[in-house]
């Protein structure tokens, strides 16, 4: 009897033992499962995918992606193909094109296909066709070139070279009949140093330098020019 009494006695300490030995390993195993899950965790989200210029790559932190932008956008503002280098060539050309309103030809047979092909006309101009003043058949307007403009509006008394005058003739009907035409075509203010042409409904009387009844006409002008401003 005695035996039986301390065998029950010591089976509850025996499974209270044993309880306590399980709780302790599930502490164990729970304190590593949540280090474990936190450390993982941790780890993937500094790792995870981050977004590149609208791509995913996978496996790169945020700051590398700041990193990678920078370093795109200062490559890009050292690149030695750059829009400057494109206008600067623009603008050369453009300062070794033709210029925009050069002098007429000097003898009848390009002049007269330069005019009817309407090549003076973006030159500046009277606004509006009135009658001469001088012997051109009634009807005229008068077109400058840039450079006899700009010496006009400096008061120049002695033209450069290359200032042009066309004028339009009318006669009385609505329709242009022909041309006279004035090109400077030497320093120095004299009847010898301008080209003069004149042509009206197919006849010419005027294809030459020195023109001396051209001349005698315009020697009332500043340097044979009676063009006055405004046009």
């Amino acid at each position: 009897m005695r035996s039986l009494f301390r065998l029950s006695a010591v089976l509850p300490v025996l499974a209270l033992a044993a309880a306590c030995g399980d709780d302790g390993g599930s502490a164990s195993e729970t304190s590593t499962s949540s280090t474990s899950s936190s450390a993982s965790e941790t780890s993937a989200s500094s790792v995870g995918p981050s977004t590149t210029s609208g791509s995913t790559t996978p496996g790169t932190s945020p700051g590398t992606d700041t990193s990678t932008s920078t370093s795109t956008t200062a490559t890009d503002s050292t690149d030695p193909t750059l829009a400057g280098t494109t206008d600067a060539s623009e603008t050369s050309d453009a300062s070794t094109g033709e210029p925009s309103d050069p002098p007429p030809p000097t003898d009848a047979a390009t002049l007269l296909p330069w005019l009817e092909a309407g090549n003076y006309a973006r030159w500046d101009a009277e606004a509006e066709r009135h009658p001469s003043e001088g012997p051109h058949f009634d009807g005229v307007r008068t077109f400058v070139n840039s450079v006899l403009l700009e010496s006009l509006e400096a008061g120049g008394d002695d033209h450069p070279v290359g200032s042009s005058v066309v004028k339009e003739l009318y006669g009385a009907g609505p329709e242009v009949g022909g041309w006279a035409v004035m090109v400077k075509v030497a320093a120095g203010s004299s009847v010898d140093n301008w080209y003069w042409y004149e042509s009206f409904q197919g006849t010419t009387y005027a294809d030459a330098t020195g023109v001396g009844g051209c001349g005698d006409c315009h020697t009332m002008g500043t340097d044979f020019i009676r063009t006055t401003l405004p046009l």
